[in-house]
Formats: structure tokens, sequence, C-alpha cells
């Protein structure tokens, strides 16, 4: 009968970085041991954590600067390296696979200790798998543990880094967040033409659009107030609530006149326009503080910044390969920016940039019409593409 898969989580905190080779006088030691030993589907059936009693060695000023550990406090606290060496042995024995992140440190160091304490180098036995190295079509260099954890799982790991109880624990979350993949339930808010549920939906996630107009492509649509929905159990929400008040565009319509401007019939001017803008801005303030753990949402440069606050991050669609400029705000909850994917280069007007989109003179191209907002408010489509890629975990 095959042996029930079992993992053990590992983090080490140390008095230095390693040196080349083992024993040897300076030589980096273990000063905090951390492991938890799970089953295959995470319930955890053991854990460990201690200090490490000093035998000799000191702490770096290097080291203590990140892990904030003292001498004092492991030898007051710690226990025998032998004793904490044993106790690991034991799980890793019985463990299919040891996990780390930045295993490569881990291990060495679990390597060092094993030569101070058994007097031999070389152990044949299973490699350790990283939850750092192991995910490189998300990240665009090797992530940092708190990277990791934020994105996979939308929690933050904080002031608690550095301890190595707590970067266990975070390892292991990364591990069966990622293992677990499946999809998210994705709520595209304020979104009629399908381009970011389609998006999410191409990944394998459960995502539905909403908003007050029909959907333009068939797929999965609430049509009605995105409000009646909120709370209905989300893991992501992409909102893109209506910026026709909130732009800083036709910032004369704000103002009681005279107007220079010819205004349409049915243009809100005046009292009433800023009263609008009141109920956008309420109206996003709903969106952000919603009970969903990941939340983006996007709009032009306008008046969310200075009333609300500052966005996390303005994209451009040439930054993902899109022939145009458009600067577009993202607010975000439980979630890292965007990476820009392609640079798609512009045209040189003297030395000004420009793109398809734009009049030689920085102008949009699109001319007035009815149906203008419509075609402005889309998304492109390989904005979608990342924001489901890189937002949408592992799935």
């Amino acid at each position: 009968m095959p042996k029930p898969e079992t993992y053990l989580f590992v983090d080490t905190e140390s008095t230095a970085f390693p040196r080349n080779g083992g024993m040897q006088p300076g030589q980096a030691r273990v000063c905090q041991l951390a492991f938890i030993y799970t089953d295959a589907v995470g319930k955890t059936l053991a854990e460990f954590s201690s200090l490490i009693k000093p035998e000799g060695w000191e702490i770096s000023a290097g080291a203590h600067a990140v892990h904030g550990l003292t001498l004092e406090q492991c030898d007051e606290h710690g226990i025998g390296a032998m004793q904490a060496m044993n106790l690991f042995r034991a799980y890793e024995s019985m463990a299919t696979k040891c996990v780390a992140h930045g295993e490569s440190f881990d291990r060495r160091m679990m390597d060092i200790e094993h030569e101070y304490t058994s007097f031999e180098w070389f152990r044949p036995r299973e490699p350790w798998f990283c939850t750092m190295r192991s995910y490189p079509q998300y990240f665009p260099k090797w992530p940092k543990l708190a990277e990791a954890l934020h994105f996979f799982t939308g929690r933050v790991l904080g002031d608690e880094a550095h301890d190595a109880m707590n970067d266990a624990r975070a390892c292991r979350d990364i591990f069966f967040a990622a293992r677990a993949g499946g999809g998210m339930k994705v709520l595209v808010a304020c979104e009629f033409s399908g381009t970011v549920r389609d998006a999410f939906i191409a990944l394998g996630h459960e995502a539905l659009s909403c908003d007050l107009l029909p959907t333009e492509t068939p797929g999965p649509h609430y049509q009605g107030d995105v409000l009646d929905i909120l709370e209905d159990g989300w893991d992501l929400m992409i909102a893109h609530p209506p910026c026709t008040f909130l732009t800083i565009s036709a910032a004369w319509a704000f103002t009681d006149g005279p107007y220079h401007q010819k205004i349409k019939e049915g243009t809100l001017v005046g009292s009433a326009r800023r009263r609008a803008r009141e109920e956008a801005l309420a109206f996003v303030s709903l969106l952000l503080d919603a009970p969903i753990p990941r939340i983006a949402l996007e709009n032009p440069i306008g008046c969310i910044s200075s009333r609300i606050r500052k966005p996390e991050q303005i994209i451009q669609p040439h930054q993902f390969g899109h022939d145009a400029s458009k600067a577009t705000c993202l607010w975000l909850k439980g979630l890292m920016p965007l990476r820009a994917t392609e640079n798609f280069p512009p045209r040189m007007v003297g030395d000004r940039p420009r793109w398809s989109n734009q009049t030689d003179s920085g102008q949009n191209k699109l001319s007035p019409s009815t149906d203008r907002w419509a075609a402005r408010s889309l998304t492109f489509p390989r904005i979608a593409k990342a924001m489901a890629e890189q937002w949408g975990g592992a799935s």
C-alpha cells in the first residue's frame, strides 16, 4: 500500500549568511527553526518552533536587522541544536516532501546543522520543493514570501515576517493555494461588454459581469444594480464605475455658469452635476469597501484621487501591446499592481510620443457621438487578459 502523501514546511532564521562548505570558523548557524507537518490537503498533523541555544556562535548585525533575534533571547528561550535536529530528522523521514520558500537557503542551513550535530555532510534524500521558484508564469522575478502570499491568498504578511513559524505557515498557505488552483468567483461590476468577464472565464474561473445594460456578448451576466449581489461571496471584484461625473474633463459644467459651450439636451450642469458627482463618489466608496478580499477599481484620472484616495497604479494600454494611449487609474485591495506585458512603441511628433487613437496634438480621435461614452468605457482586451492571468492566481 503506498505511503500517504505528507509535507513538511520548513523555515529557518540564521546567525549570518552561510559560507561555502560545511563546518568552519564563523559559519552561519540556525538560531530559530520552525516546521509544520501536514497531510495531503493541508491539515496540520504536527508543528514545531523554537529558538536554538547558542553553542559558541554570535548573531551578526545584518542577521539581527532582518529577524530581530538576539543572543540573549536564544540563550534564555532556546533548546539545543541536537534536540531540534533530532525532531526535524524524525519528521523529515516521514514526509513525502519538504517545502520551503527559497529552499536552497533553508536546505543549506539544515545541511550545516546536520553536520554540526552528526558530524557528517552528505545525506541522500528527495529534493525539496521551492515555493519561490515554482511559479515563474506569475512573477517577473523570484517573489519574496510576502509577495507570493499576497498573490495566491490575498493575505498581507506584514510585521510577522522573519519569524520562522509565521514564515513556515505562509509557505504552507502558498503551496496549497497554488496547488488547489481551481476557479475563483469573480464579479466584474459595471461591465456590459463581457471583455474582462470572458478573460477570467477563459482561465477556468466562475466570472459574472453586471451592469444596468444587457451584455453585448453572450455569457454570465446580471442585468441590474451591482449592490444587489455585492455580498454574494465573491473572491475578486473588478469594478468599472461610470466615470461621467468623476473625470477631470468638462470641469466647466460643475460651475454655476455662465457657460460659453453649447449645452446638449440632458447634460447636467451646476448644482445638479455636483450632486451627481457626490452620488458617484458614494458609489465608488461602496465598491471599494465591499466585503470582497480582492478588489480592483478602474477609472480615468479624476476626483477619486483627491476625494477618496490616490490610486495604487496608473496604467496605459500601450504597456500591454495596444497601439493606444489612455491613462487608467487602478485602486487595489488585496492585489499586486499589474505588470506591463508588451510595450507598443509610439509614433513621434517632434519629441512627443503619440499612438493611433491620438491626433498629432494629443487629442483623442474619437469623434463626439451619443455612444462615445460606451466606446471609451471598454477595457482593452490585452489589459483584461493581464488582469485574468496576474490576478487570477494559479488557476
